[in-house]
């Protein structure tokens, strides 16, 4: 089979679950992996891929079609130009999460941070963070040890020193001693009656808990990482949360009540309320990790 024609079959074949622009980067992410990059798709369209690729890439084709994801399926995907190990055990690392990263280096400017990451999953955060920050010193929680598992795999892959911790951030055990410049999380913030507006490509396959809250009880990780926050950030230090587009009023606010200051409500690209940002101010300089 030619490089073309494996596009036209992974169009065909999933189209109807992707829609025909998913479908297309789908196909050129199961290319690139078999070792045909984009940049040279086009130019070796009249290649022929050879028969284990092909068999391979119908394997694939079949696990899309039960609306597993392709990330999964491969085992890895890329978040912030730098590839991660992916399984079922951690989610998929988003576009939106890679805005927050963008945002934590960006801002900040003290030499040698000590950075925490509550719920890491795979990763993602804390590994990039670590490959973008000099001198970062990096924590990263998790309550799963498959996650944690993961994590590791992920800082070893990318040469990233990586301290992971087992750890529940609703009932925290870590250290008293500990303190950081930075704590950053991407918690589970997806109410449960919002499962009806998803695709069983995330319902099915990504884990629950990392995901979901009860519509009764939509904030509880928010108020813990406040409190938290306001006791283990150092002065100056930045606390960054992404969160639910519908409650960014209700997470600054919780903020504001943990005594932190300057609770902000970023948006991303898409003009949807998707971060919050506060500071744990301190006497001499409320805002010396803020680049303007």
């Amino acid at each position: 089979m030619r490089v073309k024609d494996t596009i036209r079959l992974i169009i065909d074949s999933i189209g109807d679950i992707y829609g025909s622009g998913e479908s297309e980067s789908i196909a050129f992410i199961v290319l690139e992996h078999v070792g045909f990059p984009r940049k040279k798709v086009f130019a070796d369209a009249e290649t022929d891929i050879g028969e284990d690729k092909e068999l391979f890439i119908k394997g694939v084709v079949k696990e899309l079609n039960s609306n597993r994801p392709i990330q999964y399926i491969l085992g890895e995907t890329e978040f912030y130009g730098i590839m991660f190990r992916v399984d079922g055990n951690v989610l998929i690392p988003r576009q939106e999460t890679e805005e927050l990263v963008q945002r934590i280096i960006r801002e900040t400017e003290k030499v040698n941070p000590r950075i925490l990451d509550l719920g890491t999953g795979s990763g993602c955060i804390a590994v990039s963070l670590a490959a973008n920050i000099p001198s970062a010193i990096v924590y990263a929680t998790d309550i799963s040890p498959a996650a944690l598992r993961i994590a590791r795999e992920n800082a070893a892959l990318n040469n990233i020193d990586l301290t992971a911790i087992e750890d529940d951030m609703l009932e925290t055990k870590l250290p008293e001693h500990l303190r950081f410049d930075i704590i950053v999380s991407n918690p589970p913030y997806v109410r449960d009656s919002e499962k009806q507006f998803m695709h069983p490509n995330v319902l099915d396959f990504e884990p629950s808990g990392a995901l979901f809250v009860k519509d009764d009880n939509t904030l509880p990780f928010y108020r813990a990482i406040a409190q938290f926050a306001s006791e283990r950030l150092l002065g100056g230090g930045m606390v960054y949360v992404e969160i639910n587009e519908n409650f960014g009023p209700e997470v600054a606010g919780i903020f504001r009540e943990a005594g932190l200051h300057d609770a902000s409500i970023i948006r991303d690209i898409h003009e949807k309320d998707r971060f919050v940002r506060a500071i744990k101010t301190d006497s001499v300089n409320k805002t010396n990790h803020i680049k303007s």
